[in-house]
C-alpha cells in the first residue's frame, strides 16, 4: 500500500497544479484594448437589441456589446458593486448551453455514462478547418469529461442543421451573440476579463473535484495599509454559481473541497 505520507504529497501536487492553473488566467488576462475591441466587434441581434433597450432605456438600442455595457455604467454611476451585479446579470455574461444554430436545440451538459452518450445526441469531436476562423483553440470539460482542443460538432436530431462550436478563451469567441455555447469556464474568462478592465475586485471559486467555477465579488476596502477583506466581504452573486450544489446527482463530481484563489495571497481561502 502508499504510505500516507505519499497520499498527503500527491494531494498537495494536485492542489497545487489546480492553484496554479487558475493563477494563470491571471497573468494572461486579455489587454483592455483587446477586450474593447472584442465587445465593438459583434452587432447584436435586433430582437436582442430591443430587449435591452426595453429593459436598460438609453437615447437608443444598443448596437454593440460594448454599447451594452457603456449603459450599464452610465446607470450604475460610482457603485461598483450595482454595475457588478448588473454586468453578471447582462446577457453579456449568460451561460449559454451548446446547442444548434439554427433551431437552438440544446444538448445536455450532463456526464455521459447516465445513459446518454455523445453519439444518441449526434455529437462528435472533429479537426478544425479553415472555414472555422478559430481563435484560440482549447480544450476543456464537457459533459463530464475533458475534451480536447478540436471542434464539437452536433448533427441536429431536430432540425439536422450541422453546428461547428468550439472553447476557447477569446473575448472575441466568447461574445458571439448568435446562440454561441457559453460555459462557465468561458463564462468566468469574459468576467474575469470585465472586471480586470473595469477595476472591480473579484477572485476564482474552485471545487477540488467538481466540473464547475465561479467567482466572487470582493466589497471591502483596504485597512492599516493591507488589502485583506474579511471573509463577510465575498460576495457570490451569480444564482447558478450560488446553487451548484443541487447538481450533485449528475454525477460531475463530488465536493470535497472549494477553495477561493487570487494572485494576492490575503484573497485566498479555503472556502468548504
Amino acid at each position: 500500500s502508499i504510505p500516507a505520507e505519499s497520499h498527503r504529497l500527491l494531494a498537495k501536487a494536485a492542489i497545487r497544479r489546480i492553484a496554479h492553473k487558475q493563477l494563470d488566467k491571471y497573468s494572461s488576462i486579455v489587454p483592455s484594448e483587446q477586450l474593447q475591441a472584442a465587445l465593438k466587434y459583434h452587432t447584436l441581434p435586433p430582437t436582442l437589441q430591443t430587449e435591452l433597450w426595453s429593459k436598460y432605456g438609453g437615447s437608443s438600442p444598443p448596437n454593440t456589446w460594448w454599447d451594452a455595457l457603456e449603459r450599464l455604467r452610465e446607470i450604475s454611476g460610482d457603485d461598483s458593486s450595482r454595475l457588478w451585479r448588473m454586468v453578471l446579470e447582462h446577457p453579456m455574461t449568460d451561460y449559454v448551453p451548446m446547442q444548434c444554430q439554427n433551431c437552438g436545440h440544446e444538448v445536455p451538459d450532463v456526464a455521459s455514462g447516465l445513459g446518454v452518450e455523445d453519439i444518441d445526441l449526434g455529437l462528435s469531436e472533429v479537426e478544425p478547418e479553415i472555414d472555422d476562423g478559430v481563435l484560440e483553440l482549447r480544450g476543456g470539460w464537457f459533459r463530464g469529461r475533458p475534451r480536447a482542443a478540436k471542434i464539437l460538432q452536433l448533427d441536429c436530431p431536430k432540425c439536422h442543421f450541422r453546428t461547428r462550436w468550439y472553447r476557447s478563451s477569446h473575448p472575441q469567441v466568447i461574445l458571439k451573440p448568435y446562440r454561441w455555447g457559453r460555459l462557465c469556464g468561458e463564462q468566468e474568462d469574459l468576467r474575469l476579463a470585465l472586471a480586470n478592465y473595469l477595476g472591480i475586485k473579484v477572485r476564482t471559486c474552485v471545487p477540488l473535484d467538481w466540473d464547475h467555477i465561479w467567482s466572487e465579488f470582493g466589497t471591502g476596502s483596504e485597512r492599516s495599509g493591507t488589502s485583506t477583506l474579511s471573509k463577510e466581504e465575498w460576495h457570490v452573486l451569480d444564482d447558478n454559481a450560488r446553487n451548484f450544489a443541487v447538481r450533485l446527482d449528475e454525477g460531475i463530481g463530488g465536493w470535497t473541497g472549494v477553495f477561493g484563489i487570487h494572485p494576492d495571497p490575503s484573497y485566498c481561502q479555503d472556502l468548504t
